[in-house]
């Protein structure tokens, strides 16, 4: 199930135009024909009503395309005509008629509008910084969200999760130097399918073209990759697995057809290649496989834990089996800090202890990730609740050296202000935090304020 239409629009994107190309230049059978155009028509269909406008401009572009290099072939010039013809009727005719896909049009810049494209591009200035600031190899694969916050600008309040532009992304997580190693394979695949259309599609003659299931696939195939490639410049398609899958296994079956191109590219392994063969795969297998059960049973310990009723000593036990498996990940000690840290906080016997120890595993997260402001922040909450505000306060000032433009972390400095009895400097922080809070969000500050306004009010009376 697609959480984001989106990524929907992506997958389908990729496989409309195979099941056009076996269609029109397949040689199938008139059933198998009819189902394929049929279930193409409606993966269109599905692509229009994600109303992704991504996944619209990768399609159209694509469609084009598609029908351009169709029409020139004689054979197929008239049927490819009236089927692009009626493609755009009927698209013009469910745009007309869709007041979503308006107001998605229409909103496209407007500012302050979910609808804009500024949710976007609002994340690619920080990003392209981060790029900057690590040009040759970046920030290392998968971490863009973990080192956003340093680069956050005061408008965007949630976490990005990617730069929902694959290029980018890939810039700032592997860095050109990464990014010039896949520029290099997509390009070799554009070289080698150029070359493998020239064997496997058929010429033209008085007769005709014969149908190929082989030219179908390179047509359909090479046309879904450009369409996912397009719609990249403006999501995160290659993050989300069963599209990033999807188009590797495009990519891969593509490639495969370079065996004919010629006779070279057909290998007859013999004993020796086969057992050599053999070998990397069993190297691979016993590499893989104790990560692979590893994985699994910290998966079944975090499933369970998140069935056990919050911040108990269960779930606590769940989360300390999920580490000893897997001893890397520092959300799982996060976890544990802040389950150990609500149970300090109901105030029973040994809640300092509790404390110490939501302490320590904060400080063994933070270990794991340092980029992670959160840590420091809880950290800096546990010593205020155990009366050390001096020591607390540093801890708050490195979380915000992590994170310095996020209303949740400047709403709990003006937290350790107001526990510290400061509560001049709390309400600074806290109305700070004000103009960065989410509107649908709870908010912190505004429920501390005008108790900090309050007591402001009672010392100034007093005196």
């Amino acid at each position: 199930t697609y959480i984001c239409p989106n990524h929907l629009a992506g997958f389908l994107e990729m496989l409309v135009p195979l099941g056009l190309a076996y269609t029109f230049i397949g040689r199938l059978g008139h059933l198998l024909r009819v189902f394929l155009g049929y279930a193409s028509i409606v993966m269109l269909a599905g692509i229009g009503v994600t109303v992704s406008r991504g996944g619209w401009a990768a399609t159209i572009a694509a469609s084009l395309l598609f029908f351009i290099l169709l029409i020139r072939r004689r054979q197929y010039s008239v049927p490819a005509l009236i089927v692009l013809v009626l493609f755009a009727a009927f698209g013009a005719l469910f745009y007309l008629k869709t007041d979503r896909a308006q107001r998605r049009l229409e909103n496209m810049f407007s500012e302050g509008s979910p609808d804009s494209v500024q949710t976007r591009t609002c994340l690619w200035k920080p990003a392209f910084q981060m790029w900057r600031d690590h040009f040759w190899l970046g920030v290392g694969p998968g971490l863009f969200d973990c080192r956003f916050p340093l680069y956050r600008p005061p408008d965007v309040q949630l976490r990005p999760g990617h730069a929902h532009n694959d290029y980018l992304n890939t810039l700032v997580d592997w860095g050109v130097a990464g990014f010039s190693m896949i520029a290099a394979a997509f390009a070799l695949l554009l070289w080698g399918i150029f070359r493998t259309w020239k064997s496997v599609s058929r010429e033209p003659s008085e007769l005709g073209t014969k149908p190929s299931n082989r030219a179908a696939f390179v047509f359909g195939g090479a046309i879904g990759l450009l369409a996912i490639l397009i719609q990249s410049f403006t999501d995160f398609n290659m993050h989300v697995p069963a599209n990033a899958i999807l188009a590797v296994s495009l990519t891969a079956l593509l490639s495969s057809h370079f065996r004919f191109t010629t006779e070279r590219y057909w290998i007859h392994p013999r004993l020796v290649g086969r057992i050599l063969a053999t070998t990397v795969g069993l190297i691979g297998l016993v590499y893989l496989g104790p990560q692979s059960w590893r994985r699994a049973r910290e998966y079944l310990w975090l499933e369970r834990s998140a069935a056990e009723q919050f911040y108990s000593s269960t779930r606590i036990n769940s989360l300390e089996k999920a580490f000893r498996v897997e001893p890397m990940n520092s959300d799982t000690a996060y976890e544990i800090g802040e389950s150990l840290r609500h149970l300090s906080w109901q105030g029973d016997t040994g809640y300092e202890k509790l404390a110490s120890e939501a302490i320590e595993w904060f400080r063994r997260s933070s270990r794991l990730n340092p980029h992670d402001p959160y840590n420091p922040m809880r950290i800096g909450m546990c010593l205020d609740w155990l009366g050390n505000h001096n020591e607390a306060a540093s801890y708050f000032e490195r979380a915000l050296k992590l994170d310095p433009n996020d209303y949740y972390t400047i709403a709990h400095m003006g937290w350790h202000y107001s526990e510290a009895g400061d509560y001049a400097r709390a309400k600074e922080w806290f109305e700070r935090s004000i103009k960065l809070e989410m509107a649908w969000h709870k908010p912190i500050a505004s429920h501390y304020l005008p108790v900090i306004e309050r007591k402001l009010s009672e010392i100034k009376t007093s005196k």
